[in-house]
C-alpha cells in the first residue's frame, strides 16, 4: 500500500490536548500481522514539552509520536524513516495512526506499507541486537533502551592475558560478560566497582577466546554509554602503560622497554638496542598483582661498554638506588601499593647506550637471597 502523504498541524495544543489527539487519515492493518513501514518526514516542532501534556507521557517520550500496532510509539524527533511492527491481536482490521500532542507541523510523504512474514520480522528484531565488535583500547558507543532494545558487544582476545572491561556514562551502567551470544553462560558481572556507578569486569582470557558483553542501565531506563576493553600491562599509543602513571617522570618521557614481572617465569629478561644516551625502562608487576606481590626480585642490568649511571626509581619517580658500574643490580619488593618501578640509564659520555639486557630473578618472600 502506498499513499501520497499528509500534514498534521497543531497551532494551539490547549490544556486538554492530550484528550483530543490530532490524527492522520486512518491506514488499515490486520491484527496478528507484521509490517514494514517506510516514509519521508519533515517536522517543524514548536513545543515538545507542553505543560498541558501529562507527566507520564513526557516520561515515556511520547511527544510527539507515531503510534502503531496498539500502543507502541516512536518519537518524531528521532531520525526514523523506517519501522517494523507487529499488530496486536489475532484477527480483524485495526488502524495505523500518526498522532501528536505537541504544537508544530509534521509532514509525511512517500508512505509505503508492506506486509511481511513473521520470520522477516524476527530477523529484523535480531538485527537490532546484533553484536558490536569491540577493539582493544578503543571506546565503543552503546545504547540501552529497555529489556528488548539494547546493544551487545563481542570481543575476541588476540593473545592470552588479563582483560578489563569498563563503562563510562552519566547513567548507572552495569555489565555482564557471557561466553555465548544467547547470554546463557555467564562468565562474570559487575555493578558499581568503577567510579560514578560504572562497571569494571576483570577476566582472564585465552588466545582466540570470544566473549559477549551486555551493558544495561541499573533500573532499565534509557541510557547512552561507552565501553572499553584493555589488556593489563599492555603498551598503549601514548607510550604509557595500563594502570601506570608516567606523570612523575620528566615531561615527554617515553618508555624504551618494559619488563613484565611474571611469577610463572621466575627468571625473565628484556633486550634492547638503545640509540640514545638516556633511556627509561619500566619494571611492571601490575598484571600479576596477586601472585607477584610481597616477593623479592633482583633486577640485574648487563650494559655494553662502560661509562653508565643507572638510577632505580620508585613508582613516584624518586630515586631509591644508584649505580655507576657496568653490571648494576637492585633488589625490589612489589606490594599492593607499589606494583611497578622505573630504571633510568644514562651514558656519561653522550654516546648511544647500545645493547642492554635487564633480567629479574625471583628471590622468594621474606628475606632476599643474593648470590
Amino acid at each position: 500500500m502506498t499513499t501520497s502523504g499528509f500534514t498534521l498541524t497543531v497551532t494551539d495544543a490547549g490544556d486538554e490536548a492530550w484528550q483530543s489527539q490530532v490524527r492522520s487519515d486512518d491506514i488499515p492493518v490486520y491484527r496478528g500481522s507484521y509490517y514494514k513501514l517506510t516514509f519521508t518526514k519533515e517536522a517543524d516542532v514548536t513545543n515538545t514539552e507542553s505543560d498541558s501534556v501529562p507527566e507520564t507521557l513526557l516520561q515515556q517520550n511520547h511527544v510527539p509520536y507515531i503510534i502503531y500496532g496498539g500502543y507502541n510509539a516512536i518519537d518524531l524527533n528521532e531520525d526514523v524513516s523506517e519501522i517494523y511492527f507487529a499488530v496486536e491481536g489475532t484477527s480483524g482490521l485495526t488502524k495505523l495512526l500518526f498522532d501528536t500532542f505537541a504544537e508544530g507541523t509534521y509532514t509525511f510523504s512517500n508512505i509505503e506499507l508492506v506486509r511481511i512474514t513473521e520470520d522477516e520480522y524476527n530477523a529484523w528484531q535480531a538485527s537490532l541486537n546484533a553484536p558490536i565488535t569491540l577493539e582493544l583500547n578503543t571506546p565503543a558507543a552503546g545504547h540501552f533502551e529497555d529489556g528488548d532494545n539494547y546493544d551487545i558487544f563481542v570481543f575476541t582476545a588476540e593473545e592470552a592475558g588479563t582483560y578489563v572491561f569498563t563503562s563510562d556514562s552519566s547513567s548507572d551502567i552495569d555489565g555482564i560478560l557471557y561466553s555465548d551470544a544467547e547470554r546463557t553462560q555467564e562468565i562474570d558481572g559487575d555493578t558499581d566497582s568503577g567510579e560514578n556507578w560504572q562497571f569494571v569486569i576483570t577476566v582472564d582470557l585465552d588466545e582466540g577466546q570470544t566473549v559477549y558483553l551486555w551493558p544495561y542501565e541499573n533500573v532499565f531506563q534509557s541510557a547512552d554509554y561507552t565501553v572499553t576493553v584493555t589488556l593489563q600491562g599492555e603498551n598503549i599509543e601514548d607510550g604509557s602503560e595500563t594502570d601506570i602513571d608516567l606523570s612523575c617522570l620528566p615531561e615527554g618521557t617515553e618508555i624504551a622497554e618494559t619488563l613484565f614481572v611474571d611469577p610463572s617465569e621466575p627468571n625473565d629478561s628484556v633486550n634492547a638496542n638503545i640509540t640514545a644516551s638516556e633511556a627509561y625502562f619500566l619494571i611492571d608487576a601490575t598484571a600479576f598483582e596477586d601472585e607477584a606481590t610481597d616477593r623479592y626480585y633482583e633486577l640485574q642490568l648487563d650494559l655494553a661498554g662502560t661509562g653508565y649511571v643507572t638510577e632505580f626509581l620508585g613508582n613516584n619517580g624518586e630515586m631509591i638506588d644508584e649505580s655507576s658500574n657496568q653490571y648494576p643490580s637492585y633488589v625490589a619488593m612489589f606490594n599492593e601499593y607499589s606494583t611497578y618501578m622505573f630504571i633510568k640509564v644514562t651514558k656519561s659520555d653522550d654516546t648511544a647506550i647500545g645493547d642492554i639486557t635487564i633480567t629479574y630473578f625471583d628471590q622468594g618472600g621474606a628475606t632476599p637471597m643474593m648470590e
